[in-house]
């Protein structure tokens, strides 16, 4: 991932968020096969709604 090479930058201005997250994930990657699919945001997708309402929910218990 070029962010990984690049330090964790986006850009030349811009750090990646959340680049904890991004290397975890990042390592679970090579130990399963796993597929991402595009859905596009906030356009009444059920499983993408699902997923933000599950985000949410977990959010809240660390505020």
């Amino acid at each position: 991932m070029r962010w990984r090479e690049n330090n964790w930058m986006r850009n030349r201005k811009e750090p990646a968020l959340n680049p904890d997250l991004w290397e975890e994930l990042l390592n679970l990657n090579q130990k399963h096969d796993i597929k991402y699919h595009w859905v596009k945001g906030h356009a009444s997708n059920e499983y993408n709604n699902r997923c933000d309402e599950l985000a949410v929910q977990a959010r809240e218990k660390y505020k």
